[in-house]
């Protein structure tokens, strides 16, 4: 069977046990998986759907607005739904009504309202998904069409309103951006430049001052899955359900881009991101995990 038709038929069978299933007394965790694209993310998100506790929405689910009819159909752009999150809200309430303990969704695109979530979802958490930048830009030029840098980029110069990639875009970052950007730029600067714009985000809402956010370093998911998953169901306070969750994790994809050559600037200003994002992630590590949430055997 089709992993898609597996995960979908998967979440069908979970749905319909729920429903024969008491709520629970204690209203549901919500795990937010932000970061920036090509980051590991979906790996994620595919090993807590295997726990039959944990309900999953991908980018385009039940949380999203409506697509836009209007636009011209392409193969990534199927969905019913759009990339957009409803208004928080809206999205809190159907939250707030779900009969599993731990509820997953990925807004991506939504990462520079990581405060805001924490804010206005009750018992919300956050996991930061970064990879190394290298690895980024060499999946990101891979896996999107050859115009993907005027598509990101080129917001994070003019902050067009209605766009997410504007949003919360300091002028340091845009000046940056404004200095290497071209058509035909190098393309893995380009993939470099939009890592650091979306890791940024982590340090410019200060999200590592949050006890409900925790950096998640993907390399060390690919090699040690399961120290790394056992810090995420320790943030959500759910005990770990073993070892089955995490047999597709693997190492594969690490350092893929290490040969690629970037700008003297874009290689420093993404260095010191990473330097960053490495030091909140080893901060987090020092925590022991918690023995009640550990599996039986």
């Amino acid at each position: 069977m089709d992993e898609r038709l597996r995960r979908r038929a998967r979440g069908l069978a979970k749905d319909v046990g729920r429903r024969v299933t008491p709520r629970g007394d204690s209203p549901p965790r919500s795990l937010f998986i932000l970061g920036c694209q090509r980051s590991g993310t979906t790996m994620i998100v595919e090993a807590l759907d295997k726990d039959w506790r944990v309900k999953t929405f991908p980018e385009h689910s039940a949380v999203n607005l409506p697509a836009d009819r209007k636009r011209p159909w392409s193969v990534r752009a199927t969905s019913r739904y759009s990339i957009r999150m409803k208004p928080l809200d809206q999205v809190a309430a159907k939250l707030e009504r779900s009969r599993y303990p731990l509820v997953v969704l990925k807004p991506l695109v939504e990462s520079q309202k990581a405060t805001a979530i924490l804010r206005t979802i009750d018992r919300a958490i956050c996991l930061w998904v970064f990879r190394h930048y290298r690895d980024v830009a060499h999946s990101n030029f891979r896996f999107f069409s050859p115009d993907v840098n005027r598509i990101n980029l080129e917001p994070l110069i003019r902050r067009p309103p209605d766009n997410w990639r504007s949003e919360f875009v300091p002028e340091d970052v845009r000046e940056l951006v404004a200095r290497h950007y071209s058509p035909d730029m190098n393309p893995f600067d380009g993939g470099a430049l939009f890592w650091y714009a979306r890791n940024r985000l982590f340090f410019d809402l200060h999200l590592a001052r949050e006890e409900r956010v925790l950096a998640l370093k993907y390399e060390d998911l690919a090699s040690e899955p399961l120290r790394s998953m056992r810090r995420v169901y320790d943030l959500a306070g759910v005990a770990f359900p073993g070892r089955g969750i995490i047999e597709d994790i693997h190492p594969r994809s690490v350092g893929l881009g290490q040969e690629l050559e970037l700008s003297p600037e874009v290689e420093l200003a993404c260095e010191r991101v990473w330097v960053e994002l490495n030091a909140a992630y080893e901060s987090g590590r020092k925590a022991p995990l918690r023995e009640d949430l550990q599996p039986n055997a």
